[in-house]
């Protein structure tokens, strides 16, 4: 009582905490500080702290730098900014990341509501999806329960056909807190990791990235996204470390693309999510690619009113009045009128940046590439950095060259590549 005393008596920051610390040098004490992501400040990097509770940080960086017997304990979704210099294997801040509970523990904690009906490899399943989150797995079993009579088979049996979704409203509910709390920068690094669907490495998400200063600022981001315990990490066969989210947290960053995007459309202005991120990577493997289109570009899809011919002319709308501007935007709406088997006859894209399109198995009849910017775009085969275009009197045959010195010619109706052949370039000729 006496030391209380002391501290409300004496309102200097200093004092006080000189005073706080004698106490924890004259007697051994537990001061545990719960939630400590409270008074940290949403939008902005990991541990910035909210207006009013910059002094905590103070309190933080005295209680690790001085001698004392005691020991403080924080439970945080977030790490204070502070750790970056004071935790370390030979350092007195030591971190411990609360991994998911293993299988039998999950099984324990989902029966506590009632029966549950599963198999050892079930079990696994369930726990697996939610990554050994005990909240999450509590929350999916009285779902479970309530909606399947306890039966985890068929719960797992509906996920495999994406007929029922990982997240239920507190889950989602958990996860917008969390998400909300992300800058813009970690929002943007979020998204591309939901549209990669699976471990990519560093170099692969710098290649996604528009804005320079958001490649150059990546590792930052990552890091910060890290002590939110948003992201997965993973070594690769070269030890390469690589990056991805949790299942269920994938799920939600994929539902807040398909709004976001369905929100842009009905806007008629394309925003952050089209401009910066390609819902379909045409380049990649075929069963992500499928992925992509199914779970993001039919999911918009399904959200816009009207019919095929009213989506159509809508999506071909939007292209008609896009700016002159290096995106994803147009490359984007192009799958979008892939993905409802729309007709592309006599769509003019010429001089626009026509990135990721998947035109592999697309009638291209009289469709107008001319000056177009088709990176990372695939037709009958790949084509590389296209700084060439032309097209045959007729319509029908467009010839590309690419940085490389390919040149090939292409049947447009069909995609199919008709001839090629590579040019070497010398330093003369260059310079010529």
């Amino acid at each position: 009582d006496l030391e209380q005393t002391e501290l409300d008596r004496n309102g200097n920051l200093a004092a006080q905490l000189a005073e706080l610390l004698n106490c924890l040098n004259r007697s051994r004490c537990l001061l545990i500080l719960d939630n400590v992501e409270s008074i940290l400040q949403g939008g902005e990097r990991a541990g910035v702290y909210r207006s009013g509770y910059e002094e905590y940080g103070q309190l933080l960086s005295q209680l690790a730098q001085s001698r004392h017997q005691s020991c403080i304990l924080l439970t945080s979704r977030e790490k204070p900014k502070e750790f970056n210099i004071l935790e370390g294997e030979n350092l007195p801040v030591k971190s411990l990341v609360l991994a998911g509970i293993d299988d039998r523990s999950g099984a324990e904690i989902a029966t506590q509501r009632g029966t549950l009906v599963a198999s050892e490899r079930e079990w696994q399943q369930l726990v697996t999806h939610y990554a050994g989150n005990p909240l999450a797995i509590k929350m999916v079993s009285a779902a479970i329960i309530d909606l399947l009579g306890g039966n985890v088979a068929s719960f797992l049996s509906q996920l495999e056909t994406d007929r029922i979704t990982l997240l239920f409203d507190d889950i989602r509910d958990l996860l917008k807190q969390q998400f909300d709390r992300l800058s813009d920068s970690e929002k943007q690094v979020m998204y591309w990791l939901a549209i990669e669907r699976e471990f990519v490495s560093l170099t692969e998400l710098q290649q996604n990235l528009i804005n320079l200063r958001a490649q150059q600022n990546l590792l930052e981001i990552l890091r910060s996204l890290s002590r939110r315990s948003l992201v997965e990490t993973a070594a690769n066969t070269t030890a390469q470390i690589q990056f991805s989210q949790q299942p269920v947290v994938m799920e939600y960053i994929t539902e807040r693309i398909v709004e976001g995007v369905y929100q842009e459309l009905g806007s008629g202005q394309s925003g952050n999510l089209l401009q910066n991120h390609a819902l379909l990577k045409a380049q990649s493997k075929d069963y992500i690619r499928q992925t992509q289109a199914r779970l993001i570009l039919d999911e918009i899809v399904t959200y816009l009113p009207g019919n095929k011919s009213q989506i159509e002319s809508r999506l071909r709308d939007f292209l008609s009045t896009l700016p002159d501007r290096a995106d994803y935007t147009a490359g984007n709406l192009v799958n979008l009128l892939v993905r409802i088997d729309a007709d592309l006859s006599d769509l003019d894209l010429s001089g626009m940046s026509i990135w990721q399109a998947y035109l592999k198995d697309t009638i291209l009849h009289r469709v107008n590439f001319t000056n177009a910017d088709l990176h990372g775009s695939v037709f009958a085969d790949r084509v590389g950095s296209v700084f060439s275009l032309a097209l045959s009197p007729d319509d029908r045959i467009l010839a590309t060259g690419d940085v490389n010195g390919n040149v090939n010619l292409w049947h447009l109706a069909t995609g199919q590549l008709l001839w090629h052949t590579t040019w070497q370039v010398t330093k003369k000729e260059n310079s010529n």
